[in-house]
């Protein structure tokens, strides 16, 4: 019984000290609408778009989910090829470049939902993408956000955009075409920021590994002397 105490005891301090990170919310940009799209991709003119956002603390991030899709849905989403840039702001374009990451296919995944693009356009598939990026730090400010999707199978008659939200609190947005940015009071594009925290065990948790690995080794020490005395 003993042995079997002190075995659960060290288990369970070891499981809380090598426990898996988790996502604390750093900055929530508002859920998709699937309303409308922003053109953001690198085949059509090499178009970048970027939502302005006002932080009234400092936060960290290193994850960033969003939405969006292809226009028409022909391109194919394993080819995808996400950069996100992180500007200065206060103006209605963005500033002088903070960070950049390249994030990847951003592992979209179907919600189930399609994008109306109205007025005028073609309802799209709804993709959830979510990519991690090394630690950004931004104070109390204002900054943009950008992406661009730089997908080898789109062309002039199909582009990335990110899809819109009706929440959220940014300021506009702004979007880069041909190397010029033109500013749009309406181009709130959806994403949220995460910090992915790496929990630190209370010193309770390293008393109850140490107290229980103790037992152990003092329990079979004990088993192993009473048998070595048995034997002679």
């Amino acid at each position: 019984m003993k042995y079997t105490f002190a075995k659960v005891l060290a288990t369970f301090a070891l499981c809380t000290v090598s426990n898996i990170s988790h996502a604390a919310l750093a900055f929530d940009g508002g859920d998709p609408n699937q309303l409308v799209g922003y053109a953001a991709d690198q085949a059509y003119y090499g178009t970048e778009a970027a939502t302005q956002f006002a932080l009234n603390s400092a936060i960290t991030a290193n994850t960033i989910n969003w939405w969006g899709g292809h226009i028409p849905s022909y391109s194919d989403p394993a080819l995808d090829s996400f950069t996100m840039n992180i500007y200065s702001g206060g103006s209605s374009t963005p500033g002088s470049l903070l960070y950049t990451f390249d994030l990847g296919t951003g592992s979209g995944v179907l919600t189930g939902i399609s994008i109306s693009n109205s007025p005028g356009g073609d309802p799209s598939p709804e993709y959830l993408y979510s990519a991690a990026f090394g630690n950004v730090n931004l104070g109390l400010g204002t900054y943009f956000l950008s992406l661009s999707n730089a997908n080898p199978s789109d062309d002039m008659s199909s582009v990335w955009a990110w899809e819109t939200t009706s929440g959220g609190s940014q300021l506009g947005g702004a979007t880069q075409s041909g190397g010029i940015w033109g500013a749009s009071n309406d181009e709130n594009l959806a994403f949220k920021l995460y910090n992915n925290i790496s929990p630190v065990p209370e010193p309770e948790t390293y008393w109850m590994l140490l107290t229980g690995l103790c037992l152990i080794g003092f329990i079979a020490r004990r088993k192993n002397r009473n048998g070595a005395m048995n034997f002679a």
